[in-house]
């Protein structure tokens, strides 16, 4: 740790105790590094530990001096890790007890997203997107079932499709060894809906039936 690429501190399996500040760089080198390297093959571990109980511990990231360029912050009441950017000093995801928070720092399931917003305005909090223009591109969620793993799932999807004229058609089905069963379509261009059909051409609810 010192300047000018010198190194000045070396610890071989000791333990050092700093009792102020150290600085690594020292304002002279342009892009300082610290690098914790084992070289007997270990697994290299940095511990940031406040030696007294309900305390936490942080990581701060400055930007020209300021401190608003981002957080990691460990808290102990409740044993969660918060992160945080940008100019608000707000909690932006928290993780904890297997489960993120997005927009809040006491998240309830494996993922919660929390956002408020006056009544009347839309609220979307998750955007899925498939960037690709072609007609017939997809994205969608999938709700599987069963321990199976990999692409041999079973289960339930939700997906959109690109119509080639710049909306979507909203399909509903199951899946089966990976095999996908539309059932549903709901058409973005008409706003009809079809049971049992990948297309709508009786009117508003168009219903297919194998007898």
């Amino acid at each position: 740790i010192g300047t000018n690429n010198a190194t000045v501190l070396t610890m071989n399996g000791t333990t050092s105790t700093f009792a102020g500040n150290v600085d690594v760089g020292g304002g002279v080198v342009v892009d300082p590094i610290l690098r914790i390297d084992s070289a007997s093959g270990g697994d290299p571990t940095l511990i940031f530990d406040a030696s007294q109980v309900n305390r936490g511990a942080g990581i701060k990231f400055y930007d020209n001096g300021s401190s608003t360029g981002g957080f990691i912050d460990y808290v102990h009441n409740g044993d969660k890790m918060n992160f945080g950017s940008g100019s608000a000093s707000s909690v932006t995801m928290t993780v904890g007890d297997q489960k993120v928070g997005i927009g809040t720092d006491s998240p309830d399931e494996k993922l919660h997203i929390n956002k408020a917003v006056s009544a009347g305005s839309d609220n979307l909090l998750l955007r899925l997107q498939n960037p690709t223009t072609a007609a017939d591109a997809r994205v969608g969620i999938a709700f599987s079932v069963n321990d199976h793993t990999g692409t041999n799932w079973d289960g339930a999807y939700i997906q959109a499709e690109n119509d080639g004229i710049a909306q979507a058609d909203l399909t509903f089905g199951s899946a089966v060894n990976n095999s996908l069963s539309q059932h549903m379509i709901i058409e973005g261009s008409t706003g009809n809906v079809g049971i049992g059909t990948s297309t709508t051409i009786e009117g508003r609810v168009d219903v297919k039936m194998n007898m």
